[in-house]
């Protein structure tokens, strides 16, 4: 069973998401946090797409 991590950080440069994704992230969020897009970033991982 595959877990998907979503990554969270302050830090918002190329080389923190890369290093984030390298390490199996399926998504990568920045503080500060905006929970429509947290909430979408779920529904992604967890259902390989989009919300309907």
């Amino acid at each position: 069973m595959d877990v998907p991590v979503i990554a969270l950080s302050a830090h918002d440069t190329a080389a923190d998401h890369d290093e984030a994704f390298a390490a199996g992230a399926a998504a990568y969020e920045t503080k500060p946090i905006e929970m429509d897009r947290l909430i979408e970033s779920v529904n992604e991982a967890l259902n390989g797409g989009p919300p309907d």
